[in-house]
Protein backbone atom coordinates (compact mmCIF):
# COMPACT_ATOMS: atom_id res chain seq x y z
CA UNK A 1 0.00 0.00 0.00
CA UNK A 2 1.49 3.33 -0.92
CA UNK A 3 -0.32 6.11 0.91
CA UNK A 4 -3.72 7.02 2.27
CA UNK A 5 -5.17 9.84 4.32
CA UNK A 6 -7.99 12.26 5.08
CA UNK A 7 -7.84 16.00 4.59
CA UNK A 8 -8.96 18.43 7.28
CA UNK A 9 -9.81 21.44 5.13
CA UNK A 10 -10.17 24.61 7.16
CA UNK A 11 -13.76 24.90 8.36
CA UNK A 12 -14.03 28.38 6.87
CA UNK A 13 -13.70 26.95 3.37
CA UNK A 14 -17.17 25.37 3.34
CA UNK A 15 -17.50 25.04 -0.44
CA UNK A 16 -14.16 23.33 -0.93
CA UNK A 17 -14.68 21.15 2.16
CA UNK A 18 -17.96 19.81 0.77
CA UNK A 19 -16.58 19.28 -2.74
CA UNK A 20 -13.29 17.67 -1.71
CA UNK A 21 -14.76 15.40 0.97
CA UNK A 22 -12.82 16.91 3.85
CA UNK A 23 -13.40 15.81 7.43
CA UNK A 24 -12.88 17.50 10.76
CA UNK A 25 -9.83 16.55 12.83
CA UNK A 26 -11.75 13.92 14.83
CA UNK A 27 -12.97 12.42 11.56
CA UNK A 28 -9.41 12.27 10.26
CA UNK A 29 -8.30 10.44 13.40
CA UNK A 30 -11.16 7.95 13.15
CA UNK A 31 -10.66 7.24 9.46
CA UNK A 32 -6.91 6.69 9.81
CA UNK A 33 -7.27 4.38 12.82
CA UNK A 34 -10.05 2.40 11.13
CA UNK A 35 -7.95 1.92 8.01
CA UNK A 36 -4.85 0.88 9.96
CA UNK A 37 -6.86 -1.50 12.16
CA UNK A 38 -8.58 -3.04 9.12
CA UNK A 39 -5.26 -3.49 7.33
CA UNK A 40 -3.79 -5.28 10.34
CA UNK A 41 -6.79 -7.56 10.79
CA UNK A 42 -7.75 -8.31 7.20
CA UNK A 43 -4.59 -7.85 5.14
CA UNK A 44 -1.67 -9.25 7.15
CA UNK A 45 0.39 -9.52 3.96
CA UNK A 46 0.55 -5.70 3.78
CA UNK A 47 3.71 -4.96 5.80
CA UNK A 48 3.69 -1.16 5.40
CA UNK A 49 1.04 1.50 4.87
CA UNK A 50 2.09 5.12 4.56
CA UNK A 51 -0.12 7.84 6.02
CA UNK A 52 -0.25 10.84 3.69
CA UNK A 53 1.26 13.01 5.10
CA UNK A 54 3.32 14.01 8.13
CA UNK A 55 2.48 17.70 8.15
CA UNK A 56 0.14 20.10 6.45
CA UNK A 57 1.61 22.02 3.54
CA UNK A 58 0.35 25.60 3.92
CA UNK A 59 2.00 26.70 0.66
CA UNK A 60 1.04 23.71 -1.51
CA UNK A 61 -0.89 24.27 -4.69
CA UNK A 62 -4.14 22.43 -5.22
CA UNK A 63 -6.41 24.17 -2.73
CA UNK A 64 -7.23 23.77 0.94
CA UNK A 65 -7.85 20.04 0.68
CA UNK A 66 -4.40 19.29 -0.69
CA UNK A 67 -2.75 21.47 1.96
CA UNK A 68 -4.49 19.81 4.90
CA UNK A 69 -3.69 16.07 4.88
CA UNK A 70 -1.01 16.31 7.57
CA UNK A 71 -0.92 14.73 11.01
CA UNK A 72 0.56 18.01 12.24
CA UNK A 73 -0.68 21.51 11.43
CA UNK A 74 1.33 24.69 11.15
CA UNK A 75 1.02 27.17 13.97
CA UNK A 76 2.46 30.61 14.38
CA UNK A 77 4.60 31.54 11.40
CA UNK A 78 4.57 28.03 9.95
CA UNK A 79 7.77 26.86 11.64
CA UNK A 80 6.04 25.30 14.66
CA UNK A 81 3.88 22.21 14.31
CA UNK A 82 0.98 21.10 16.50
CA UNK A 83 -0.31 17.53 16.66
CA UNK A 84 -3.76 16.90 15.27
CA UNK A 85 -5.89 14.35 17.19
CA UNK A 86 -4.88 11.67 14.67
CA UNK A 87 -1.39 11.49 16.22
CA UNK A 88 -2.74 10.50 19.65
CA UNK A 89 -5.25 8.11 18.07
CA UNK A 90 -2.57 6.31 16.06
CA UNK A 91 -0.26 6.22 19.08
CA UNK A 92 -3.07 4.64 21.13
CA UNK A 93 -3.83 2.12 18.39
CA UNK A 94 -0.25 0.91 18.27
CA UNK A 95 0.12 0.90 22.05
CA UNK A 96 -3.07 -1.11 22.39
CA UNK A 97 -2.09 -3.45 19.51
CA UNK A 98 1.20 -4.19 21.22
CA UNK A 99 -0.59 -5.01 24.47
CA UNK A 100 -2.98 -7.35 22.69
CA UNK A 101 -0.12 -9.16 20.94
CA UNK A 102 1.62 -9.63 24.31
CA UNK A 103 -1.53 -11.23 25.74
CA UNK A 104 -2.86 -8.23 27.65
CA UNK A 105 -6.41 -6.97 27.31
Amino acid sequence: MTEFGSSTCPTGDVVESAVKGCVDEAGQAGELVTTLRDLGRNYPWVPVAMVYEAQDEPDASGGAAERSFGLFEASGNGTNWTEKPAVAAIRELYTRSGEIRRGRN
